[in-house]
């Protein structure tokens, strides 16, 4: 079990080197934030799709062996990544840091599990977020590190198909929690 006060200071360390930051103006992106988080999705399916159909690459007139899983990756981690900061703005804080963001999701949503009246009335219908769901973006960000940067090892479509499966389910939840 994590430590809420470990999270906690682990989060303040991140305030003091200017990762994380309360940032009242930034609310107005939710918005812009969650349209970033489809439009990531919608390219993660578009790139694991046509590394599937033989039809859209003879149609594309691209090699047959084709194939993007490691971008199918990258793209949904992004748009899980989106939908994190999105849920961050709608508290009023900005994050600059992947693990700032992770460690800011997991304490707003995870551990003070019900929010204090300042935040639920900003998110209105504010609920628990899983900490599976902010394990899956941990889990997210490692696996697209080692797709964008490795030349050594190639991507399962099992690998790529499971990812874009968890981001579909990331992004909608932050979406439900953000209604």
């Amino acid at each position: 079990m994590t430590s809420k006060q470990m999270v906690k200071d682990k989060l303040d360390m991140y305030e003091r080197k200017g990762l994380f930051s309360r940032d009242s103006g930034i609310k107005r992106l939710v918005g812009n934030f969650m349209a970033k988080a489809r439009h990531n999705l919608e390219t993660t399916k578009v790139v694991y799709d046509l590394s599937e159909s033989s039809v859209a690459k003879e149609a594309l007139k691209i090699s047959s062996s084709y194939a993007a899983y490691d971008w199918a990756i990258v793209s949904a981690y992004y748009a899980m990544y989106h939908a994190a900061l999105g849920a961050l703005a709608s508290l009023g804080f900005k994050s600059e840091d992947h693990e700032a963001t992770r460690t800011a999701l997991l304490y707003y949503y995870v551990l003070e599990g019900s929010l204090e009246s300042r935040y639920v009335t900003a998110l209105e219908k504010a609920r628990k977020l899983e900490e599976d769901y902010v394990q899956k973006l941990y889990k997210a960000k490692r696996t697209r590190q080692i797709a964008q940067y490795s030349v050594e090892g190639e991507f399962s479509r099992v690998e790529a198909k499971s990812l874009v499966e968890d981001a579909l389910g990331f992004v909608n939840r932050i979406s439900e929690l953000l209604k």
